[in-house]
């Protein structure tokens, strides 16, 4: 599943809910401090700012897009805020990757919870339910617990390779671990930097 697909899913969603206004790709620019919202939506007195993201690769990169989002939204001249507390939204497809990404990320997405403003981090369904799964229900799970592959499995998430949970690799330096081979090797390269070494992973 791409983006494309959970955004054509969350307005769907929002129009049956009557929503007001719904924007796709909501753009911002404060003195160049410039970015996109992927929706925003304003409805019944609420108005929701949405990142979302289908394959996030680095979680420190996706919260320095999300923070400057909630930073400089509302600062564009042409943003009007008509509600004192606006949501801002961070949005994953629900997959199984991406559920693994937030339990090896756990603490660097806590912090991004840690602010004035109103902030969720969520996975919302893809099979018309509606469904939203809010991050501090899946704090209970580590990465290491076989548990959280019977939540996703049980709660519609959407696996890879056919279902299939995707191979953990360990950085034996300094522990770190991946899904992705190819990040895996740039990672190796990084931490230790003995070609030999790397040619026999």
């Amino acid at each position: 599943m791409k983006e494309d697909d959970l955004t054509n899913e969350l307005v769907r969603k929002f129009r049956k809910e009557g929503c007001q206004n719904i924007e796709v790709e909501a753009h911002y620019n404060h003195f160049g401090d410039r970015g996109v919202a992927d929706i925003f939506v304003q409805n019944q007195g609420v108005e929701r700012v949405m990142e979302l993201k289908s394959h996030p690769d680095k979680a420190n990169e996706v919260l320095r897009q999300f923070e400057r989002m909630i930073k400089y939204f509302y600062k564009d001249d042409d943003r009007e805020r008509t509600v004192k507390s606006p949501v801002y939204e961070l949005c994953f497809l629900p997959s199984s990757d991406n559920f693994f990404h937030i339990l090896q990320n756990k603490e660097m997405y806590k912090s991004a919870k840690g602010r004035e403003e109103k902030v969720v981090i969520t996975f919302r369904s893809m099979d018309g339910s509606n469904k939203v799964y809010l991050f501090p229900d899946l704090e209970e799970f580590e990465v290491g617990d076989a548990e959280w592959k019977d939540y996703a499995q049980e709660n519609g998430f959407k696996f890879d390779r056919n279902g299939d949970e995707k191979e953990v690799l360990n950085c034996p330096y300094c522990e770190k671990q991946y899904t992705s081979r190819g990040y895996f090797r740039k990672h190796i390269r990084k931490c230790q930097g003995e070609k030999g070494v790397i040619e026999k992973l």
